[in-house]
């Protein structure tokens, strides 16, 4: 598939989309997993945009269709980047707390940039390795005064957020290639309901018998932004940017969703801004702005 020519502007406000999006997320994603059960929401959030993007697809692309040699990476694209990074995430968000999961979750453009230089020849440069290093001291500033800290009680969670950073990584690292040949939209919608069908297996195993008439109108609120906003939007956008810059460049990006995080947090529930957060919000901007320099 050929890439067509877009403007700088265009994929840095892509990028911004996605990063407020995502920064976003956490607070629908904590009311959302008090009501409904983390594997039975990411298999109905999943299966819904899977089925609403594989719509969009035969619309605007009737044409797509995968190639056999293509179809076991297209499956491990949806069992490692949606089933098991959200089984990962979910679960760890569960058992550990919340500064913890946002700590290992900005591991990924480390874990990205690891993997894309062995598995895809992705350059290495001082700048890309300069911007990552600076950007994760601004995000250890931050989460540190939110009281990061060493408890053994929260270690199993500890180890699904990073599990969790680690195959995101590695999605996004495998479907680089996919999305050169076959394009975002593609990528998006048959990796999403692949995932979202994949997840049947461990429903079947689950017995904690949730009942969904239980679930208040809050939480469907929630669980609306996560599948139209934070899914359908927000990985189609990301995966469009993927097709016009290197992995390290979007994935470092990441790094200033606990500043968006914290910010959202101040509007809600009027959370203090620290010089801490401002501090640690110049680091990341200096870091991401060096990395694209890279």
């Amino acid at each position: 598939m050929k890439k067509k020519k877009v403007s700088s502007i265009k994929i840095s406000l892509a990028l911004i989309a996605t990063t407020l999006i995502w920064g976003t997320n956490y607070v629908p994603t904590k009311i959302a997993v008090t009501e409904i059960a983390p594997i039975h929401l990411a298999a109905l959030r999943f299966a819904i945009v899977g089925f609403i993007l594989l719509v969009v697809l035969r619309f605007f692309k009737p044409e797509t269709r995968i190639k056999k040699e293509d179809i076991i990476l297209l499956f491990t694209l949806g069992f490692v980047g949606i089933t098991l990074q959200q089984i990962f995430f979910l679960y760890g968000m569960k058992h550990t707390l919340p500064t913890h999961s946002a700590l290992m979750g900005t591991l990924t453009p480390i874990f990205v940039f690891l993997l894309a230089v062995v598995m895809i020849n992705e350059k290495i440069t001082i700048l890309k390795i300069s911007g990552i290093i600076t950007s994760f001291i601004g995000v250890f500033i931050i989460l540190h005064s939110k009281g990061l800290k060493l408890d053994n009680r929260f270690l199993f969670g500890d180890l699904l957020s990073l599990a969790s950073a680690f195959v995101f990584a590695v999605y996004v690292v495998l479907s680089k290639p996919f999305l050169l040949k076959y394009g975002s939209l593609s990528t998006t919608a048959y990796t999403t309901f692949i995932g979202g069908m994949l997840f049947i297996p461990f429903l079947l195993f689950d017995k904690t018998g949730f009942d969904w008439t239980t679930v208040s109108t809050k939480v469907w609120m929630s669980f609306a932004y996560l599948t139209v906003f934070a899914s359908v939007f927000a990985l189609s956008l990301w995966y469009w940017v993927l097709t016009y810059i290197d992995t390290t460049k979007a994935a470092v990006t990441m790094y200033f969703q606990p500043v968006i995080a914290a910010i959202f947090s101040y509007l809600i529930y009027s959370e203090e801004i620290s010089k801490n957060l401002i501090f640690g919000g110049i680091f990341i901007l200096l870091g991401i702005f060096i990395t694209e320099k890279g």
